[in-house]
């Protein structure tokens, strides 16, 4: 690396991931109401799997927040951003955006002696409501219901398909239904790597940061080209 004159090309866009650390910066007060002192931010082209920018912390070098503890890379509980997961998943096995759900008050028996109540975040019950309503207002109690009707191991199986690298092959025995809450933690390069499945109509492609080694005599090391991929869930699924 220091003697062999390679020449190293990533996928960052250098002005954009400055622009992104900035973003990240001004949220600062957003993020101290919240009880956070710390944040990272992540941005691929889901059409080629590039990595865009990349801002695992607030500052490097400020060991206050542990600066240099990559959080893009380290696990932590995605909150109901892992829904999309679960919902796709229900769509694949024939829901779609207008079925619906009762979110009324309901029970599960998470161990012989005891009952799990999940509540929603604004403490508000709304009747029968469509899957559509249901995922864009967050509401936990429907999102709880999907996983119940699609079951923990379709989804711990779905996640993995999508790019969750911390969700085991025996997961599914350790999980319960407060997956679909954030319950159970991923990398959020993972996540990004989910959404950017999603957007890309179910084809998966890898995130890349590395697309071009060339060594001193000019000779290619490494010259990325975007792959077929691979097709998650039908593109249907991933469109609603």
């Amino acid at each position: 690396l220091y003697q062999g004159g390679l020449k190293i090309y990533t996928s960052q866009d250098l002005d954009y991931n400055d622009k992104m650390q900035q973003v990240l910066q001004d949220a600062k007060p957003t993020i101290a109401t919240q009880g956070a002192t710390n944040a990272a931010q992540i941005a691929v082209n889901p059409k080629t799997g590039e990595i865009l920018a990349f801002n695992g912390s607030l500052d490097y070098n400020d060991e206050s927040i542990d600066g240099q503890v990559d959080l893009l890379t380290s696990e932590r509980q995605p909150g109901s951003s892992i829904k999309p997961v679960i919902y796709s998943t229900a769509f694949v096995k024939g829901w779609a955006p207008a079925t619906t759900i009762d979110d009324q008050p309901t029970c599960w028996k998470d161990t012989p002696t005891h009952q799990w109540c999940p509540g929603n975040f604004d403490n508000i019950f709304h009747g029968t409501t469509t899957v559509r309503s249901a995922l864009g207002n967050s509401l936990n109690i429907p999102a709880v219901k999907t996983l119940d009707f699609i079951g923990v191991n379709n989804a711990v199986d779905m996640g993995a398909k999508f790019g969750i690298t911390s969700w085991g092959p025996d997961a599914d025995k350790t999980f319960g239904l407060s997956v679909t809450l954030g319950g159970a933690e991923v990398k959020p390069i993972d996540m990004a790597q989910v959404y950017a499945t999603l957007a890309n109509n179910g084809l998966k492609i890898p995130l890349v940061a590395v697309t071009r080694i060339v060594d001193a005599e000019a000779t290619v090391l490494q010259d990325y080209r975007v792959p077929q991929g691979e097709q998650i869930i039908d593109a249907r699924a991933a469109y609603m």
